[in-house]
């Protein structure tokens, strides 16, 4: 007798593969690896949401079940503005949904994060709520990371701002114990450092290229390549696309000399870090 197949797809794990892939893909210039990456977010998207609500699971012979966690909505969330900065900002609109519904459904006030379940998922006796990285990120790291970026992309501090009052109250058990901590550490440095922000406006690969390579613990970025989208990230307001790529690095939205090439994409950059 065969053994059993494990053949679902869990909305998490394939967000943080696919965070990988989109970072991989814009670095290498692996134009298989974006095609693959936008399949996989529209696949999430479409199929994991028959109804609206995010949901944990999906199989080919019994679809989408189970209500997602926390943990499902961190890492799609954070795929979702990374696909922002090397693809399209088009991908913003949905993460900003998604970080509304992970707010609703999840936030423990007390706190500042997030509990595992859900507030319309069966009542528990306790309803968990997990900080520490394991083999993979917590769902309060994942978050936090994915909320202080969509944060910094679309100027929107509404999203960040619980997370840094639990950053705050989870600095002293970081401090004693970082090794339980590593991507929320990462969310730690990313929530004290003002973060690096380049926008790129039109579809030189060359561009975004430069960009992945480089990309900093604390940069935040995002990627126009027709030049669409400016009301989704401040950081597109009045940059146009003229038939010429331009990046645009920039510190608190106040952007320094535009440049059209990887070479002086990087220079900029150099001289901002």
């Amino acid at each position: 007798m065969r053994p059993g197949l494990d053949d679902k797809v869990l909305t998490a794990w394939n967000a943080l593969f696919t965070r990988s892939l989109l970072q991989a893909a814009a670095a290498l210039d692996r134009t298989d690896w974006m095609d693959a990456a936008r399949a996989n977010l529209r696949f999430l998207l479409d199929h994991l949401r028959p109804e609206g609500r995010l949901l944990r699971s999906w199989q080919a012979d019994g679809g989408a079940r189970h209500l997602a966690v926390a943990e499902d909505y961190g890492a799609l969330i954070g795929a979702l503005v990374t696909a922002a900065e090397y693809d399209d900002v088009a991908w913003l609109e949905d993460a900003v949904v998604l970080a509304d519904e992970l707010r609703d459904l999840f936030s423990d006030p007390a706190s500042g994060g997030f509990y595992t379940t859900g507030s319309d998922a069966e009542e528990l006796i306790v309803r968990p709520q997990d900080f520490f990285d394991n083999a993979t990120p917590s769902e309060n790291a994942l978050a936090a990371d994915a909320l202080l970026r969509l944060s910094a992309v679309t100027g929107d501090e509404s999203h960040a701002a619980d997370t840094r009052r639990m950053l705050a109250m989870l600095g002293p058990a970081m401090t004693q114990y970082p090794t339980s901590f590593g991507m929320l550490l990462g969310a730690y440095e990313r929530a004290l450092t003002p973060p690096v922000e380049v926008a790129i406006v039109g579809p030189d690969v060359a561009l975004r290229t430069a960009w992945a390579r480089r990309v900093t613990a604390h940069g935040v970025g995002v990627r126009s390549p027709e030049g669409a989208g400016a009301a989704l990230s401040p950081l597109l307001t009045d940059r146009p696309y003229a038939d010429v790529s331009t990046a645009y690095v920039c510190e608190h939205v106040a952007g320094r000399a535009p440049v059209h090439d990887a070479d002086a994409l990087e220079d900029a950059l150099d001289a901002v870090l």
